[in-house]
């Protein structure tokens, strides 16, 4: 019988930091793990995160200035025609795009997965953006169910499953201690994107300030430099927070820092996953997070107390205050319950068990085995 297909490209737009960069480098270094060939593909950036790919991935910046760069798409298809991969799994919809036009007109075309990392479905992107990137996808994984739905049409038999998302646990000092600081340190890992609910955030400091409870917040993630971030400045300003919150910008081993904080915050109006809370929970962490993706809805019963609406700042600051006020004893069932649940449900082992469930099914040999 046929050897089972083990060459992979991961395509990504970048290596910055981001949840879908984190996904596609996580992703590239278990398959690497498991035996599977290879490549890592950043479309147009290289960043921060190479510097976590393990040394058993190759890395690849095509460094494109546009969705449809002619020099960009010149050299995937050299790549594609050099290292003939049996699947090309992209990471995004601008991903999704530029490896559809690269692999349009090559022969023995590898199958093309788009793996959806969207907050929202399908129906929210326009019809001619979604034709232009489903002529030759042949699997649709999602990190939410809802992300499948309508099913999008296609050329091909479509494969579609749900991969909800996960991180390599080792990456994670578990908290041990759970006497909180003074004042507590709360920090949220977060890009800084209108979508990821800062304002609300500084809003809910403000009002734990004005109950008299004294916090410091510190904020881990990409600055946008951009109109929004000087949104986000004026606000921390004009509420009187510049002493309690920090912008700290993206910080590599978070996977330590975060068992230095007392509580994780995530304030996003639209998440996919998010991998903020999956952090958050394999760091034993207690956190606050709003009721928005796949991670919070699957949360077990002790765990689900501790999500609250997206866009209420007020009903932000009430559990976040009601957090605060835990005793350190039941802090540390909180992160001990959070930690156990990533161990049972959330590792990039088992996000990369059904992602290859995927390949085999629409690899070249069918999935047969040696």
């Amino acid at each position: 019988m046929k050897a089972v297909s083990r060459s992979v490209f991961q395509v990504v737009d970048s290596l910055r930091i981001g949840g879908a960069e984190r996904m596609a480098v996580d992703v590239s270094n278990g398959l690497a793990a498991r035996g599977w060939d290879v490549d890592l593909i950043a479309t147009r950036y290289r960043g921060p995160l190479e510097g976590d790919v393990l040394p058993g991935v190759r890395v690849t910046c095509l460094a494109r200035q546009g969705r449809f760069d002619l020099g960009g798409l010149r050299r995937f298809r050299r790549l594609v025609r050099e290292r003939r991969p049996d699947v090309v799994h992209a990471h995004g919809w601008s991903s999704l795009q530029f490896c559809t036009a690269g692999l349009t007109g090559l022969r023995d075309v590898p199958a093309l997965v788009f793996h959806d990392h969207r907050g929202k479905g399908l129906e929210a992107l326009p019809r001619s953006y979604r034709l232009s990137a489903w002529p030759l996808t042949a699997a649709h994984i999602a990190v939410d169910q809802t992300l499948l739905i309508p099913e999008p049409r296609t050329r091909l038999p479509l494969v579609q499953a749900v991969a909800v998302n996960g991180v390599p646990l080792g990456r994670f000092v578990p908290k041990r201690d759970y006497v909180p600081a003074r004042p507590p340190r709360l920090v949220m890992t977060a890009n800084l994107r209108p979508e990821k609910g800062h304002l609300e955030l500084f809003e809910a400091l403000a009002q734990l300030a004005r109950w008299g409870i004294d916090t410091h917040a510190d904020l881990i993630g990409a600055l946008s430099d951009s109109d929004h971030e000087i949104s986000c400045r004026r606000k921390i300003t004009a509420l009187g927070l510049d002493d309690r919150v920090t912008l700290l910008g993206p910080r590599s081993h978070v996977g330590i820092l975060l068992a230095t904080y007392d509580l994780g915050v995530l304030s996003s109006h639209t998440e996919s996953g998010p991998i903020a809370l999956i952090e958050y929970l394999a760091s034993g962490l207690p956190f606050v997070v709003t009721d928005v993706g796949e991670i919070p809805a699957s949360l077990p019963d002790e765990l689900r107390p501790w999500v609250v609406p997206p866009g209420d700042p007020v009903a932000l600051a009430g559990k976040l205050r009601e957090a605060l006020e835990l005793t350190e004893a039941e802090r540390a069932r909180v992160g001990t319950a959070g930690r156990a649940h990533a161990e049972a449900h959330l590792s990039i082992d088992r996000t990369i068990d059904g992602i290859e469930a995927v390949y085999r099914l629409v690899s070249r040999d069918g999935g047969e085995g040696t």
